[in-house]
C-alpha cells in the first residue's frame, strides 16, 4: 500500500509540473501576442511532467515514508484493535506506527487544547494508553516496522527514568523506536504529576542534555538547574547509537 501511495503521489508532482509549465506557457505565450508555436509547448510540458516524475522518485521518494497512528484512545483503543492495526502496517509496507501522550482529561482545563477551535478537549481522550507501553506491546508482536512517539512529554517524569524506559525499547525492539519529544501544553497536567509549568523551555534544554548523555555514555556525571547527580552508570544506551534521533517538536 506504501508503494501504491508513492506512485499516486508520483503522478500528482507529474501533474503540478505539467499545470506550471502549462501556466508559463500562457504567460509567455500573451507577452510574445500567441507566437508561441503549439508543439513547443506541448513538448515543454511532456519533458517537466517526466521531470516532476523523476525528482519524486528520486529525491523526495528516498525520503518520504508513511506511517499509521495506533488507535491508543477512545473505545477503539484495545489490544486487539492495536495488534490489527500494527500488523496490518507491516504486512503492507509502511514505515512506522505512532502514538502520542495525553496524561488525563481535564474537567475544568486551566489551559485551552490548541487544535480545537473552543480549545475544549476531545472527549475520546477521557481514555487513553501510555504511548511507551503501547509500543513495547507492538514490538512484541511485530519484526520490522519502526515504532514512533510522536510525541512524549519529556517534561513529565525524571529524565534518567525515561532514557531507562526509551532506551530499553529501543533495545528490545531491536533498535526500531523513532523517539519523538515534547513539551506538553496542559497545566492541569503538569500539576497532577508534581511539575512546575514555569521554565519548561530551560528544562527542556537540561532534560535533552541529560538524555543525550545517557543514551550515548557509559558513565555519566551531570549537574544542573534542575537534575543532579554523580558518576553514575544507568546502562541506557540505545541499541544502534549511530543511528540515534531525536525529534524536538512543542511548545
Amino acid at each position: 500500500m506504501e508503494r501504491q501511495i508513492q506512485l499516486l503521489a508520483t503522478h500528482a508532482c507529474r501533474l503540478i509540473a505539467f499545470i506550471i509549465v502549462g501556466v508559463a506557457a500562457s504567460l509567455v505565450t500573451r507577452e510574445l501576442g500567441g507566437k508561441l508555436d503549439t508543439q513547443i509547448m506541448i513538448g515543454a510540458a511532456f519533458l517537466a511532467t517526466l521531470a516532476g516524475g523523476y525528482v519524486f522518485k528520486h529525491y523526495w521518494g528516498d525520503i518520504m515514508r508513511l506511517g499509521l497512528g495506533l488507535p491508543q484512545f477512545g473505545d477503539i483503543g484495545t489490544a486487539q484493535n492495536i495488534a490489527k492495526l500494527a500488523r496490518f502496517a507491516e504486512d503492507e509496507g509502511f514505515d512506522s506506527v505512532w502514538v502520542i501522550e495525553r496524561q488525563l482529561f481535564p474537567l475544568n482545563p486551566q489551559t485551552k487544547y490548541p487544535p480545537t477551535p473552543d480549545g475544549s478537549f476531545p472527549k475520546v481522550y477521557q481514555k487513553s494508553l501510555d504511548p511507551i507501553e503501547t509500543l513495547t506491546f507492538v514490538a512484541a508482536i511485530t519484526k520490522r516496522i519502526r515504532l514512533g512517539t510522536g510525541a512524549v512529554d519529556m517534561l513529565y517524569q525524571n529524565p534518567t527514568i525515561l532514557a531507562k524506559r526509551l532506551a530499553t525499547l529501543d533495545v528490545l525492539s531491536g533498535g526500531r523506536l523513532l523517539a519523538g519529544l515534547a513539551l506538553g501544553h496542559s497545566k492541569d497536567e503538569f500539576d497532577a504529576v508534581g511539575v512546575s509549568f514555569t521554565n519548561r523551555g530551560k528544562r527542556a534544554d537540561e532534560t535533552l542534555d541529560v538524555l543525550k548523555k545517557i543514551w550515548t555514555r557509559e558513565i555519566i556525571e551531570h549537574h544542573g538547574e534542575f537534575f543532579s547527580s554523580g558518576k553514575i552508570k544507568v546502562h541506557g544506551n540505545m541499541a544502534d547509537l549511530v543511528k540515534f534521533q531525536n525529534c524536538f517538536v512543542g511548545q
